[in-house]
């Protein structure tokens, strides 16, 4: 799970530095290719909390798997449940991150 986390922060990362870059260096590229790509950088937004949807999922398939009959160990389920919810920070917070370049270079497209 952890593996998964750290690929949503890698992807989200990656298209902040490539929508900050297209801010800074505006004037190298034409209006039509700043839009094309913001376009399409907003479709790619709406996979950030979608994939921390799925790891959350998959953080609680795992808590629910590790539960054996009896008195299931607390540390057993924190432990499977907290990649959960830090699944779903990382895609809420790739998505906010995201959003933000994106009102930037719409932005830096009107001046």
């Amino acid at each position: 799970m952890v593996y998964f986390d750290l690929f949503i922060w890698i992807c989200g990362l990656g298209m902040f530095a490539s929508l900050m870059h297209l801010c800074i260096r505006r004037q190298h590229y034409s209006a039509k290719t700043l839009e094309k790509f913001r376009d399409s950088s907003l479709y790619f937004c709406e996979f950030f909390p979608l994939a921390g949807l799925l790891g959350t999922m998959l953080g609680l398939l795992a808590t629910f798997s590790s539960m054996e009959s009896g008195k299931p160990d607390i540390g057993v389920l924190f432990n499977n449940f907290a990649p959960a919810l830090t699944s779903t920070i990382s895609g809420l917070l790739m998505l906010i991150l995201n959003l933000i370049a994106n009102f930037f270079l719409g932005w830096a497209i009107k001046e």
